[in-house]
């Protein structure tokens, strides 16, 4: 572990290695909530543990999404199935991109964040 050391208007700030990678992710790691862009940091911040964390699950969310508008054509059920899916993807998604740029570790609820953890890059 290593520590960056800021100087700000004539004060040092030492800012940790999980600070730094946090900072240089939250762009990433907010966009990833967005339907297709959950790939970006997946594929070009590889290297920031934050950026990628919040990939994955932006990734759950993406495969859920297109589940749901699959289901769809199912008579009668699909279209509520659908519904249902649109708006709980649509809150975790808003949840999710608040907490990455806030720059907070949120892990998905239930088995969607166990899943999103599995994801190998």
């Amino acid at each position: 572990m290593y520590f960056v050391v800021k100087i700000n208007l004539g004060e040092i700030i030492i800012v940790d290695e999980q600070e730094q990678q946090i900072q240089e992710g939250k762009f990433f790691a907010a966009i990833a909530y967005l339907p297709v862009l959950c790939l970006v940091p997946l594929i070009f911040k590889k290297s920031n543990p934050y950026a990628v964390f919040h990939g994955k699950q932006g990734l759950i969310l993406f495969i859920w999404e297109i589940g749901a508008f699959v289901l769809k054509i199912v008579p009668l059920l699909g279209g509520l199935i659908y519904t249902l899916s649109a708006i709980a993807c649509f809150l975790l998604a808003a949840f999710g991109l608040i907490q990455a740029a806030l720059g907070i570790y949120w892990k998905l609820p239930g088995v969607l964040g166990k899943w999103a953890q599995q994801v190998e890059i």
